[in-house]
């Protein structure tokens, strides 16, 4: 479980960095069922990413990071933990991006049943 809340932590601070406050742009959280999966969506309309920065998000060698509106620099590893965390919990991470547009993360986890 706390793995999982430093994975939104993580996400939602990123669409942060990357979404210009100064122009009324938002950042949305938003979590539901969905049969069997819990579906965290965190949706920025910031900066977003070309497809090739997406194909390259989780990979270990992939785009390096990249500055946020303000400045900000990180590592890049961030999202590779988050990647590796929410597989750990049997989960998956899909992301939707469009440059200029925004970006939106889409985790998925398995609810589990009841005893």
């Amino acid at each position: 479980c706390n793995m999982v809340t430093s994975v939104i932590q993580n996400i939602t601070s990123n669409a942060i960095k990357f979404t210009p406050a100064h122009e009324g742009r938002a950042v949305k959280v938003i979590a539901k069922r969905e049969q069997d999966e819990l579906h965290i969506m965190i949706c920025d309309e910031g900066l977003g990413m070309s497809a090739n920065q997406v194909e390259r998000l989780f990979e270990e060698h992939g785009t390096p990071s990249t500055f946020g509106t303000s400045g900000e620099k990180g590592t890049g590893l961030g999202l590779i933990l988050c990647n590796r965390f929410i597989m750990r919990h049997h989960g998956r991470i899909v992301v939707d991006s469009e440059l200029n547009q925004g970006t939106c993360f889409h985790i998925y986890l398995p609810v589990r049943q009841p005893d």
